[in-house]
C-alpha cells in the first residue's frame, strides 16, 4: 500500500463522493416531480479486489454501497417512480487497465460460479 493520502482522497472524491454530490443535487427535484432516473456508472471492481488497486476497488465498493442504500431509502419513502441503475462495466480501454491480464478476469468469473 504505497499510496499517498492525497491520492487516496482524490480516488474517493472522483469514484465515490461524486455520486453522492450528484444525487444530492438532483434528487430533490426528482422527489418533487415524483419521477426520475439516476444512472451511476460504477465498475465491476465494486464486486472484487485487484492487486495494487486497493484505493480504486474500495472506492467502487463504497459507490455501490451508496447506490444500494439510496435506492432502499427512496423505496422506503415511497418514491417508487424514481428509478436507479448501477452500470458496472468490467474494463474500459484506458491506461488504468493495462496492468490487468485476462487471467484476472477469468479467475474472477470462476470464483463467482462456485
Amino acid at each position: 500500500m504505497e499510496l499517498t493520502e492525497p491520492d487516496i482522497r482524490r480516488t474517493f472524491e472522483v469514484n465515490t463522493l461524486s455520486h453522492f454530490w450528484m444525487m444530492k443535487e438532483f434528487l430533490p427535484a426528482m422527489i418533487k416531480q415524483n419521477r426520475g432516473h439516476i444512472l451511476n456508472v460504477i465498475s465491476m471492481a465494486a464486486y472484487t479486489g485487484a492487486v495494487m488497486m486497493s484505493d480504486y476497488c474500495a472506492s467502487k465498493h463504497a459507490a455501490l454501497g451508496l447506490f444500494k442504500t439510496v435506492r432502499m431509502e427512496l423505496n422506503q419513502a415511497g418514491h417508487r417512480n424514481i428509478h436507479m441503475t448501477a452500470l458496472c462495466p468490467m474494463f474500459v480501454d484506458t491506461g488504468l487497465v493495462k496492468k490487468f491480464t485476462l487471467k484476472l478476469v477469468c479467475d474472477y468469473r470462476a470464483s463467482e460460479k462456485m
